[in-house]
């Protein structure tokens, strides 16, 4: 609307042009300022739609989790001798693929780390004879030491991991202990999730029958994924 009716008075005309737009401007102010506080409005309820969605997958897997830390501690109490067996015939078998695995990796790391403490001494001796420059000496010795590195970390991990799939009797007692320990899981508490769970794989949303679902594994301390028969 124009601003105009505010005036009747005959000494206010010289100013009156002056004012009309001022106050116009004032009004357009104000409306772009209605316009902002209205999508700020629309942006706090979509960051609180947000959260919601996101707390509700969070309380979904933590659900997921309590459920099946329950199933795998019955079953165990239940069937404590047909889990051993099982899990000792599947653990063999996975063992010793995983130590094929690890050692073939193991194997390629000392080689590699056996090449690089070669190129690194022939690197300072070319230093030496001043057949490098400094500069082309520093980049390459930094960037076969930063790998020299990360090998020597790769192999301790392997070697931890072949260490670790020779224990199964002794993982598999310390988690039966562990489920012993527990009378009830009566709720998804820290304490909890940091002594039965390992890792959690979630896998990538689909859409089957019209439904989303996603996968869920689990991954336990001391024994890894378990399959409980239903």
């Amino acid at each position: 609307k124009d601003a105009s009716f505010f005036y009747s008075k005959k000494d206010m005309l010289p100013y009156r042009e002056h004012i009309d737009k001022t106050v116009n401007q004032l009004m357009l102010f104000d409306k772009r300022a209605r316009k902002r506080k209205w999508r700020q409005n629309a942006n706090i309820k979509k960051s609180r739609k947000r959260e919601q969605v996101d707390t509700t997958t969070v309380s979904a897997l933590e659900q997921i989790v309590l459920q099946d830390i329950r199933k795998v501690c019955a079953y165990v109490r239940a069937y404590e001798q047909e889990f051993l067996e099982d899990f000792r015939k599947c653990s063999v078998k996975e063992s010793a693929r995983l130590q094929s695995a690890a050692k073939s990796e193991l194997k390629k790391a000392e080689s590699r780390l056996s090449e690089i403490e070669k190129i690194i001494v022939k690197l300072y001796e070319e230093k030496v004879c001043g057949r490098i420059p400094e500069e082309r000496f520093e980049l390459l010795a930094k960037n076969y030491e930063t790998e020299q590195a990360e090998l020597k970390q790769k192999t301790e991990a392997l070697k931890a991991s072949l260490i670790a799939a020779k224990e199964t009797d002794s993982s598999l007692a310390k988690f039966i202990s562990l489920v012993r320990s527990y009378t009830e899981v009566k709720e998804l508490t820290p304490e909890i999730l940091n002594s039965f769970i390992d890792k959690i794989y979630i896998g990538k949303p689909e859409r089957i029958d019209g439904k989303r679902v996603q996968e869920v594994k689990i991954v336990y301390k001391l024994i890894g994924a378990v399959n409980i028969p239903q």
